[in-house]
């Protein structure tokens, strides 16, 4: 390749890399290691949720673009919503404070929608910070799919799995495509570093913007597993040996006006097989408070069908 276009190329990544840097920040709480964190729009700063979660105090480090100045100031934890990794802190601070930061570029299809979302083989740029500066790698992205729910149950707008050579530093890092819009929060999943689109990012804020908070679905039961044997499973026509059973019952919950019972099986969920715990979890926390839903039950050894409404969970249990 010829030496000009290379030191062009050269050029053209480090000025990307100088517009991107001023965005990000390191975030450090009273119960983890120091992380990364994106100054998303005022006031607020997202980061990943597993990073910040039971967080009592949050203090965001940053480099001032102005003098180069490292500044610290305290944040407040809005949001952590653990179903799609996405943390929000809102700090005004901040954004008064930001010197030479300009906004920052969200490449999300909702508001463009001539644009596409991250492609397969697309280059990325990878943005984080630690306590002596801006980190980068770059990287490509190296699986994407459609919309999918997290193992909590959220919704996430893109399947995205990256490839780049980086490490625990970058939890929680800008991913920017090479025309300098965020497209995604950086987080590390089972096999590989995934990305959460900005799409995904902008419905939790919109959602912390219009109530203030995030809205739990409560029914408001404890649930435990019950493993059947084969007869069992071949008389109750199910797939699963694992059977989600109603431990208790909250008082004043939508379980409770609905009349549910301890020692109920919850077998089917709006007509289909209800899984274990962990799968009836994942599928009550995506659902939305005020959602109607019917579970069928074994109460007895005898089928039951009831429908109910799903409450919002209390502010004091979020």
């Amino acid at each position: 390749m010829d030496s000009k276009l290379l030191q062009q190329l050269s050029e053209e990544s480090a000025a990307l890399i100088a517009a991107l840097a001023p965005h990000v920040l390191t975030v450090a709480t009273d119960r983890a290691r120091a992380g990364a964190a994106i100054a998303w729009r005022g006031p607020f700063v997202i980061a990943a949720a597993e990073a910040v979660a039971g967080a009592e105090q949050v203090r965001l480090r940053f480099t001032r673009a102005a003098d180069g100045s490292l500044q610290e100031v305290e944040g407040k934890l809005a949001a952590v919503d653990l179903s799609t990794d996405v943390a929000v802190i809102a700090c005004p601070q901040l954004f008064e404070d930001a010197g030479a930061r300009a906004p920052l570029a969200v490449r999300e299809p909702a508001r463009e929608p001539v644009r596409e979302p991250l492609r397969l083989g697309e280059r990325v740029a990878i943005v984080a910070a630690d306590a002596r500066g801006p980190l980068v790698a770059w990287g490509s992205v190296r699986a994407v799919g459609p919309a999918w729910r997290s193992r909590r149950g959220g919704e996430i707008a893109q399947r995205l799995e990256l490839d780049a050579a980086v490490d625990g530093r970058f939890e929680g890092a800008l991913v920017a495509d090479l025309r300098g819009q965020a497209a995604a929060l950086l987080v590390p999943g089972p096999r590989s570093w995934l990305g959460i689109p900005a799409a995904t990012i902008e419905r939790v804020l919109a959602t912390l913007e219009r109530h203030g908070y995030l809205p739990r679905p409560y029914l408001g039961v404890r649930l435990q597993n019950l493993w059947l044997d084969r007869e069992t499973m071949t008389r109750y026509q199910r797939s699963s040996p694992r059977i989600a059973v109603i431990a208790g019952i909250e008082r004043g919950s939508p379980a409770a006006a609905a009349h549910l019972e301890p020692g109920d099986l919850i077998d089917t969920l709006d007509g289909r097989e209800a899984g274990g715990v962990d799968a009836l979890t994942r599928v009550l926390a995506a659902a939305a408070p005020g959602a109607s839903l019917t579970l069928g039950l074994r109460r007895g050894g005898q089928r039951q069908s009831l429908t109910l409404a799903l409450g919002e969970r209390p502010r004091s249990q979020a």
